[in-house]
This record gives C-alpha cells, structure tokens and sequence, in this order.
C-alpha cells in the first residue's frame, strides 16, 4: 500500500529524514516507531504531499507522492491531532466536512455509529473528552471511504481507557479491509495491535518488517530453576559452555538465549542429574528491543 525509496527531507543543515526505505503491506496495521523528533510526522506530511522531500521518493497506492490528486481521494488522514468548531456537535461537524468534501450525509451516520459516538452526535464537541475527540478525528478521516488510514499519535495524552477504545477501533478497521499506518512513541501501545512496524530513530529506518520477527531476534531469555538453589551454579556451568550468558538472579537463572535452547538446556541438566522445577520463555517487549538496536541502555 505504501513503499518509500530513500526518502529524505532536509531543513537547512538539519535532516529530519534521512534516506527513509520501507513498504507497508497491504490489509494490515502498521505501526511507524520512534521517539519524539525521530522524523514521523514529517515522513507523513511527505507521505500526504503537505512537504516537498529533499530526495528520493514514495508511491502510495502504486501513485508516485509527486502526484498527490492521484492517492488522496482513497487515503484518510489525521495528523497531530483533529481540528474541529468548538460549538457545533460531532454530527454538525462531521456534516460540515461531508459537505466541503462532497460526501454523503447518510456516511456521517455510518460513521458516528462506527467510531461509538451515535449517542453523543448532538453533544457540543467542546464538551467531548480527548478519547472521544480523537474518534470523532478518526471518524473524519474516514469519510472518504478509504483504502489508507495514515494517523499521527492518535493515542496521545489519552488515559488508559481511552487508548483502549482508540486501539479496539484501528482493529475493527483493519478488520475490516483498510490498511492503517500509525505513528506513535509509545511502544507499548503499538506492541498490542500492529502486525508489521517500521522503527525510526534520529530520521534513519532501522527496522521494517513483522513485529513477531522483531521481538523474536533480540534477546530473548530463558529463566530456569533447579529443584534447589544449589543447582543453579551447576546449570550456569552449562549454559556458559554452551557460549550463552547467565547470571544468578536470587532462586532462578537467567540465560541470554533463543527458545530453542529451552530443550537441550534440560536434557544437559538432567544428566547432570538435576531436575528442572522451571523452565519460562522470556521474550523482550517492543521498548526492550528498540533500545538494543539504538544502543541505548535504559
């Protein structure tokens, strides 16, 4: 649905993307990963033809982003966070936009039924609570009808109940048939719906692919017992012999390891004699596996 071939956008010495390559599979959530400054929301105003690119290039819908008039009329976007009139209800305003866009009024009903809003359509928008304002944003971006959903942050500042309606809304879409693209620096928000994920870190992509392939390649860890602690210097001798690093953590052991390993691990103790009481799979988090590839060691 999306592909960006060393996309670059530079303001004066300052590159805030820097040679961007990656592809966003269609029928999916694809969460777009990084700290604040990292080069997302210029990516997406590249993307959404509102910033002109340094070099390289995109196509979103197999439409080059020189040509925007071509993709947009198929794409849904909401950047930063959605702007509407204070006074006028989710409808009036969701009407207001229908009209400028030459939507039918009938999807504004659609659409307000969709996001959860049915029964708030005639409450002022100044009396929404953030949650509800960003599904009235995400209810916006969806008049168009479109294939792409492009959404910027649209979780932040949102407590945890209403990161819980936003999340369980991106699913039924995407469900549904639409492929969305959605930025955020939470991580673990993303670890929770997206399927694939480009990580971005000071405008470089460092990582574009499946999130199971990510957390599977950094450090996942086994933790292992014996039937005392005795056993655990005994079982640390192994895992060391085997090149696999482990340290003594109170009663368990804790070895740098693939899941793999967890089999041979307690065959090797058992002929050491030594019954293993446990034997968990660790696997890193999305935050854990950020911070291994940028080096940082938080």
């Amino acid at each position: 649905m999306i592909a960006a071939q060393n996309l670059t956008k530079r303001y004066g010495d300052i590159t805030a993307v820097d040679h961007a390559t990656f592809d966003i599979p269609a029928g999916s959530i694809t969460g777009f990963v990084g700290p604040n400054g990292a080069g997302k929301t210029t990516t997406i105003r590249m993307l959404l033809g509102l910033v002109e690119p340094s070099a390289g290039g995109a196509q979103i819908l197999d439409s080059s982003i020189e040509h925007p008039e071509r993709y947009l009329p198929y794409v849904g976007a909401m950047i930063e966070g959605p702007a509407f009139y204070p006074p006028l209800s989710g409808r009036e305003n969701l009407k207001v936009l229908a009209k400028l866009g030459g939507f039918p009024f009938e999807r504004v009903e659609t659409l307000l039924d969709l996001v959860g809003l049915a029964d708030r359509g005639d409450s002022k928008f100044k009396t929404y609570s953030l949650g509800m304002k960003q599904r009235l944003g995400i209810a916006a971006a969806l008049l168009p009808n479109p294939k792409v959903l492009i959404l910027d942050e649209p979780t932040n500042g949102l407590d945890p109940a209403g990161i819980h309606e936003v999340r369980n809304l991106l699913r039924s879409l995407a469900d549904s048939g639409i492929s969305i693209f959605v930025s955020s620096h939470i991580l673990s928000e993303l670890e929770v719906i997206a399927d694939h994920l480009v990580v971005v870190d000071h405008g470089k992509v460092i990582f574009h692919g499946s999130t199971k392939d990510l957390l599977a390649a950094h450090r996942p860890k086994l933790i292992v017992k014996g039937s005392s602690t005795g056993d655990l210097a005994a079982l640390q001798e192994i895992a060391s012999q085997e090149s696999f690093v482990a340290r003594i953590d109170g009663d368990r052991l804790i070895i740098s390891a693939p899941e793999s390993y967890a089999a041979q691990l307690n065959k090797r103790a058992f002929e050491r004699g030594i019954v293993l009481s446990l034997i968990q799979i660790d696997l890193p988090t999305l935050e854990e596996s950020f911070f291994e590839m940028t080096g940082d060691e938080r």
